[in-house]
């Protein structure tokens, strides 16, 4: 049995997964006052290794060294003994303020990293199968750009599958993980599976359009979400209300409704982790069982297919209003 808990941090993602043989993984961090739920306290009743009377999380993976994936990283590292960290790369160049990447910075030095690699072959950790598809590893290509060169992995465990897409914007997958990952046809011949293609993703950038276009009016880039052709969509985000009093109307926060709206249309449905946690647990042959905190607001999709799995909870009220 592997657990995914996608935990609702607000702006900001954290995702902590149960392995098969008992090891834990975090993927991002964003430990903050104002969440709703504290991570710390949450990880401490789900991880029960124990190494010099410290509890163990196994694996911390940075998907990219933004503030709101590594928030509180150094609350994160006294409390718990980090085995290993798993992260891109990427470093930034400039001298701006980021205390938390500065801890992430000390935290590498004293334990070390392992910077993943873009590849076909796949890392086998606690009983599943991890594919990298995006990095700063990345020898063709020299873009400096923090979401360009942000984690993309897929995770797969009996015949079930989860994509994990950070903040990773269009031009990462149209430049790096389609171009190589997708299905694709070699000089000689030969054809290359798809990789990508996963049961439920976990929507990049908060449900940002970032991840089909650049701008509100651009064309949106759709090759990546097809490829992936999930069953249901995560997104780890405020709701839109919320969004708007943090940043105002002008900064356009995500999720952004012209982004929803294609994910509606690619996938059976749409979940946020606005209003609580949203839990899965995938047995050995592939099959979901969830659950849902009871006001986890849910938006259907358009695409034709049976959901993967199903729940009964109270309905939300509507998370966008078209008439706003």
């Amino acid at each position: 049995m592997l657990k995914v808990h996608h935990i609702n941090v607000g702006h900001g993602d954290t995702t902590f997964i149960e392995l098969p043989d008992g090891q834990t993984m975090l993927i991002d961090c964003n430990y903050t006052d104002s969440a709703e739920e504290d991570i710390l306290e949450y990880l401490d009743r789900h991880i029960t290794k124990t190494d010099d009377e410290k509890k163990v999380l196994d694996y911390l993976v940075i998907t990219h060294p933004d503030e709101d994936h590594l928030c509180g990283i150094k609350d994160l590292s006294e409390k718990f003994k980090i085995g290993k960290i798993w992260e891109s790369g990427f470093r930034f160049e400039d001298g701006n303020d980021r205390p938390h990447y500065d801890d992430f910075l000390s935290l590498v030095k004293k334990i070390g990293s392992v910077k993943l690699r873009a590849s076909r072959t796949p890392y086998e950790v606690g009983g599943a199968t991890f594919y990298c598809f995006s990095s700063s590893k990345y020898a063709e290509d020299e873009n400096n750009d923090v979401h360009y060169d942000c984690l993309v992995l897929r995770m797969v465990y009996g015949d079930a599958s989860v994509l994990f897409a950070g903040d990773s914007n269009h031009k990462c997958w149209k430049n790096k993980v389609v171009k190589y990952y997708a299905e694709r046809e070699l000089a000689d011949g030969t054809t290359l599976d798809n990789l990508l293609t996963s049961d439920y993703l976990h929507a990049s950038h908060h449900g940002s359009r970032s991840f089909f276009m650049e701008k509100k009016d651009d064309e949106p880039y759709l090759e990546g979400i097809k490829a992936i052709d999930p069953s249901v969509v995560i997104v780890s985000a405020l709701s839109m209300d919320e969004s708007e009093d943090r940043g105002g109307k002008d900064q356009d926060w995500p999720p952004h409704e012209d982004a929803m709206s294609i994910y509606e249309e690619h996938a059976d449905e749409i979940l946020l982790t606005c209003d609580g946690n949203i839990i899965y647990e995938i047995s050995d042959d592939g099959g979901f069982e969830r659950t849902l905190s009871e006001n986890v607001t849910k938006r259907s999709g358009r695409k034709k297919g049976k959901l993967i799995a199903s729940v009964s909870f109270t309905p939300p009220k509507p998370y966008y209003d078209a008439n706003k």
